[in-house]
This record gives structure tokens, C-alpha cells and sequence, in this order.
């Protein structure tokens, strides 16, 4: 049998604290979207990040067959939490503001995510065309008008095609993906120069990618308008394989400064947000100045975010079972 990898392995730990990272930056970017050069980053980091993490987590779901109802208690309960969370927050920013359970706010949608990805794939695990099939439903999917926001149906469906081949991976893909090459780490950081610059001075390149991006909404238009959104949806997919695999190539797998902090990745992405539409409320756009914080912010956000005495504070909110759990173990 094939050796898989490590949930452990250091390589593992570093690749979430980058991408977690990364997705900071990239709403950060999102939320200051007058700037060209914030617009340029996050259409690149937005090609890639969402695409990789949920891989990572099909690769990492090879036995949900036997914790069904694990994901039930650890998926949708703090899924709701949040989403009440979020409610009281903005209803406080805003008392006119319309609330719903089915409409997933900040990065929340990614729990409900998870919880129908591994619903769905071990059905898929009965035929070897599996990521094909993922594919067809992930283009097809937006041909239907009435799956929209409701749930964020239409974005987990669009992205199931990335947990499929996680999840059907065989063997260790470090062995399978990695390569010792300087040629990759360049290309990468090419891909990511030339995003930037199509930000600065051709936009309307940009333009084109992010509607390749949206996976929110269903396509719109006639047919040759909805077969065009379809084919760009492909070239989406195309573009994160290529842009994720030269990503990988210039992960460290040995123990870094921010490895133990990488085990705590699920916490900053639940949380981030709070902290993202706070500061752009008390921080207006500023030329150059907004640009020069982006990674500091995040860097900052994401330690934070992922720090021991911080977790110990978040977790009993979206696993408040957690709390008995503790004081069981204290009177024990």
C-alpha cells in the first residue's frame, strides 16, 4: 500500500499557515478593490488558494465514510454559530440588515462546504471517471438560474471538482507532485508579476480572469454568453492546477517558525473577517499607504488569529461542547 502523508508532517503545517495566509491577503485586497494593485493581487491569489485548500481537503477526507455524524457536530454546528455570530455583529453595524441561515456569510460557506464534499464523495469513490463527472457537474452547474446564493450552492459545486481529486489522490503526493526544480518557484512568481502588472496597466485582462473566477453566481445571458461563461469557468480550472502545482514546489518541508501555527489554519479562516471589515471601517483607502499594510495586516491577523492563548478562546465558541469536555477532564 501506498504511504500517504502526514497530517503531522511539517510540510503539511507550513502549506496551511501560507495558504491561510494568502487568503487574508486576498480579502484584504478584496475590500480595497479602488486599488489596481490590491485588484491585480487578488485576482491571482483568488486564482489559486480556494482551489489548493480544498484538495488538501478531499486528500485529507479518505475516511469520512466513518464519521458522518462527526461532521455533522464538527461542520454544521459551528457553521450555524458563526452565522449568528456574523448576524448579531452587522445587525449591530446595520438593524435593517436582512439575515438568513441559508445565506453563508464571510468565509463560513466553506464549513457547509466540507460537510456536502464529504457527503458526495463516496459516491463518487464507485467509478474511476469520478473527477470527470466532478467536472461536468462543477461547468454544468451554472446553468441553473435558481441555484444561487442559497447555501452558496452554486460556489460548492463549482469548486467539488478539487475535493474529488483530493479525495481520489493515491499515494503521497509529495512524492508525486514535488520536484527539485528552480524553474518552478520561478514561474510562479512570473505568473504572479505578470497579474500585477495586468492590474496596473491592462485591467481589463484582469477583468476577464475575475469573471473566470466567480463561482458564486449561475451564467447569465444567452447561449453563446452562458457556453462562453461555462468555457471560462474551465480555463479557471486550468489555471489553478497550474498556478497550485508551482505553488507546492516552494513549500519548506522542514520545521519553520510558523509550522505550529499552521495547525490552527481553521481558526483564522473562520475568524479573519470579523477583523478585515473592522479595520476597513476605521481605515479608508489611503494610495500607496493601504498598499504598503496589506502584508503586515495580514501577517499580523493570521499569527494572531492562530496563536495558543487566542484558540483557546475561539474554540469553546464554535465547539462549545468543548467546554464540558475541559472541565471533565479538570475534575477528573
Amino acid at each position: 500500500m501506498t504511504k500517504t502523508i502526514d497530517k503531522n508532517d511539517y510540510y503539511y503545517d507550513n502549506i496551511k499557515f501560507i495558504l491561510i495566509f494568502i487568503v487574508v491577503v486576498g480579502h484584504y485586497c478584496e475590500k480595497y478593490s479602488e486599488s489596481t494593485l490590491l485588484n491585480g493581487v487578488f485576482t491571482f491569489i483568488y486564482s489559486f488558494h480556494m482551489p489548493l485548500f480544498i484538495f488538501l481537503s478531499g486528500y485529507f477526507s479518505k475516511n469520512i465514510e466513518s464519521q458522518r455524524i462527526k461532521d455533522v457536530r464538527n461542520l454544521l454546528i459551528p457553521y450555524l454559530i458563526i452565522q449568528v455570530l456574523y448576524f448579531v455583529i452587522l445587525a449591530l453595524a446595520n438593524p435593517a440588515y436582512k439575515w438568513s441561515l441559508l445565506l453563508p456569510l464571510g468565509a463560513n460557506w466553506y464549513l457547509l462546504g466540507l460537510f456536502v464534499w464529504r457527503m458526495l464523495a463516496p459516491y463518487f469513490r464507485q467509478t474511476k471517471y469520478a473527477l470527470f463527472y466532478a467536472i461536468g457537474i462543477g461547468l454544468l452547474v451554472g446553468l441553473l438560474p435558481d441555484l444561487n446564493q442559497t447555501l452558496n450552492l452554486q460556489r460548492i459545486f463549482t469548486y467539488l471538482p478539487f475535493f474529488i481529486f483530493g479525495y481520489q489522490f493515491n499515494g503521497n503526493y509529495k512524492e508525486k507532485l514535488l520536484f527539485k526544480s528552480t524553474w518552478f518557484p520561478i514561474a510562479f512568481w512570473l505568473i504572479f508579476v505578470l497579474f500585477v502588472v495586468s492590474g496596473l496597466y491592462f485591467p481589463e485582462i484582469v477583468s476577464v480572469i475575475k469573471k473566470w473566477e466567480i463561482t458564486l453566481y449561475p451564467y447569465t445571458g444567452n447561449i453563446s454568453e452562458k457556453l462562453y461563461q461555462l468555457s471560462g469557468r474551465f480555463m479557471f480550472y486550468s489555471i489553478s492546477i497550474i498556478i497550485s502545482f508551482l505553488f507546492l514546489q516552494m513549500i519548506p518541508d522542514r520545521k519553520t517558525v510558523y509550522s505550529e501555527a499552521g495547525k490552527n489554519s481553521l481558526y483564522v479562516f473562520l475568524f479573519h473577517m470579523f477583523f478585515i471589515y473592522f479595520f476597513i471601517a476605521v481605515v479608508p483607502y489611503k494610495y500607496a499607504v493601504t498598499e504598503l499594510l496589506a502584508i503586515p495586516v495580514s501577517i499580523i491577523l493570521t499569527l494572531i488569529l492562530s496563536n495558543k492563548f487566542v484558540i483557546s478562546i475561539l474554540e469553546p465558541i464554535i465547539y462549545p461542547w468543548k467546554i464540558k469536555e475541559k472541565f471533565y477532564l479538570r475534575k477528573k
